[in-house]
């Protein structure tokens, strides 16, 4: 079992993580808007959660997952940085969107969320084979608060 580690001074920040996958808009079986909802309510009820991971939301595609995300009140770190790259996490065809007519297009899919609104000094995508190495088909995405 964690436990906290002591936190009593001024610095002391206290916030949730969860990492995950989700499923994609249209998946007949497990549907992205009722992952979203069991997820956003566990984390929401704490003060500051960060939701991050694979949400198979395109960022620039309107109503779907992104905007569901962003209706339920939670912030989009990226959009929230005041330094930010061009935050495509996936550049090529990938598995799962490969049969899609848009299927090689540079994707944002990829993302941090936070349960309120923060300060966001920058946002990058990291192991993208551009200053480190690619370690997998969805490149990583490292924010500095």
């Amino acid at each position: 079992m964690l436990e906290d580690p002591p936190c009593t001074g001024h610095l002391c920040r206290r916030c949730l993580v969860l990492y995950g996958a989700s499923g994609w808009w249209k998946d007949e079986e497990e549907p992205f808007a009722a992952q979203w909802e069991k997820l956003s309510q566990a984390a929401g009820a704490k003060q500051t959660a960060f939701l991050l991971g694979d949400f198979n939301s395109e960022a620039d595609v309107r109503g779907e997952g992104y905007d569901l995300i962003l209706r339920s009140g939670w912030q989009d770190t990226y959009s929230m940085a005041q330094q930010r790259d061009d935050g495509y996490t996936v550049v090529e065809a990938i598995d799962g969107w490969r049969d899609a007519p848009d299927a090689a297009a540079k994707k944002r899919i990829d993302q941090i969320w936070c349960s309120k609104a923060v300060p966001v000094k920058s946002s990058r995508v990291v192991f993208n084979g551009l200053q480190e190495p690619q370690v997998s088909d969805h490149a990583g995405i490292l924010i500095e608060l």
